[in-house]
């Protein structure tokens, strides 16, 4: 029986970083799964990457933004459930069936997992993400709460990629979206639209914390606005997102309960879009910026650093190494006994890997014996890295080379 639809929107990524985002997901532990790829009108052929893995290929003849393709690969999907793969990110091996687990569990509609950024030297999470570091458990007016209360401070709340959906919930949210009439392309901030729609209807949100998407940061990818064109863009869809959701909850009379927190988070989006184009001193950027909100409303501020993000807890460089043994540990027929340290990355998934295994007959133990049938890696992180990724370290980068500026990017690019 199909469990779950994975739909995967591409538009020009390098064919290397898309072949790296196939083979994780072909090597998941779920497999009752389908693949849809929708490719946006790239100017390169993917067809022969996605034959290979028997994956379901969408080509649209012109590139209509990101928010059609995910609507046109919504309504193909066939599942109950649905999640969301960027072209460019990949999943770890026990990412997708925790999810899946999690969801039956709970019948919640909506469930999240955990997430890491991943650069080209090293992987890391944000220790202080409330979907990292605590157990959510929402019901109804909660979830749109939390949703808004966020502020825009966590990102986490507002993509769609760490997520499982309900079909059903989707197709509502598909359904509303098409009756705001958008005539414009959405390239940027169409998850934050659809996400918004989908905690609204919800009914019950839930995480758990097994395996991790990988989201990689590099220069290519669709959401590095370095260059002016693609900020211009961002700014006109963040501003046109902003006023088709402020335009809903006036209609659902929502808009005085989430007003304050509504008013915050634009200020905050305004105020780092703001910060950006003066670090360029872009007149026309800034004009446009204001042109786009509301700035008699908001209130600008240069404080626009989120706290979320200042603490980086980072995973093993060897991090495909240990995944190869628990990969290795998960489709065990016999009970395995495992030689692991009680701190790090492995001991956290052997820990969450205990409850989903139950239903394969194996008991996963763990202790000191040196006979152990698997024996973890010690785990590697480099030193520069160690440094880098140091809490006084980073607030320091942060304080002397701020966001925007060109040093900041050169740095960033180096390390």
């Amino acid at each position: 029986m199909l469990r779950l639809s994975i739909l995967i929107c591409v538009y020009n990524v390098e064919k290397d970083l898309f072949i790296q985002c196939l083979d994780s997901i072909y090597s998941s532990t779920l497999k009752d799964y389908e693949v849809i790829v929708v490719d946006d009108g790239s100017g390169v052929n993917y067809l022969d990457l996605v034959d290979k893995y028997k994956f379901d290929y969408v080509k649209l003849e012109n590139n209509t933004g990101t928010l059609h393709a995910r609507s046109v690969a919504i309504m193909r999907a066939k599942a109950p459930l649905v999640c969301f793969v960027d072209a460019d990110d990949i999943v770890s091996f026990d990412y997708l069936e925790a999810l899946m687990q999690r969801q039956e569990e709970t019948d919640a509609d909506i469930v999240l997992n955990d997430w890491a950024f991943f650069t080209k030297n090293v992987k890391y999470y944000c220790e202080k993400d409330s979907t990292i570091n605590s157990n959510l458990d929402l019901h109804h007016d909660e979830i749109l709460w939390k949703y808004f209360s966020q502020r825009g401070l966590e990102h986490s709340y507002y993509v769609l990629w760490n997520k499982v959906y309900k079909m059903d919930l989707l197709k509502s949210v598909i359904n509303e979206i098409n009756k705001l009439d958008v005539n414009e392309k959405i390239i940027y901030a169409e998850d934050v639209l659809i996400n918004y729609f989908a905690f609204k209807f919800a009914s019950r949100l839930a995480n758990v914390h097994l395996g991790y998407y990988f989201y990689r940061v590099h220069y290519s990818q669709q959401s590095n606005v370095q260059d002016d064109t693609k900020l211009s863009m961002q700014i006109k869809n963040v501003a046109k997102v902003f006023l088709y959701i402020e335009k809903d909850l006036k209609k659902s009379n929502l808009y005085d309960t989430h007003k304050d927190d509504f008013i915050s988070w634009i200020t905050f989006v305004y105020s780092s879009q703001c910060s950006i184009a003066e670090k360029r001193k872009n007149i026309d950027l800034i004009n446009l910026i204001k042109a786009s909100y509301p700035v008699e409303r908001l209130s600008y501020t240069r404080k626009i650093n989120s706290p979320i993000y200042n603490k980086h807890v980072l995973l093993p460089n060897n991090l495909n190494e240990i995944d190869k043994i628990l990969n290795k540990i998960y489709y065990s027929n016999n009970q395995v006994v495992v030689y692991c340290k009680k701190t790090g990355y492995a001991y956290k998934q052997l820990c969450g890997m205990i409850d989903i295994l139950k239903k394969h007959n194996i008991i996963l133990t763990h202790n000191k014996r040196t006979k152990a049938e698997f024996v973890m890696p010690k785990e590697k992180i480099k030193l520069v890295h160690k440094i880098i990724h140091n809490y006084f370290i980073y607030r320091l980068g942060v304080k002397l080379f701020p966001k925007g500026s060109k040093i900041r990017q050169r740095l960033k690019s180096k390390f």
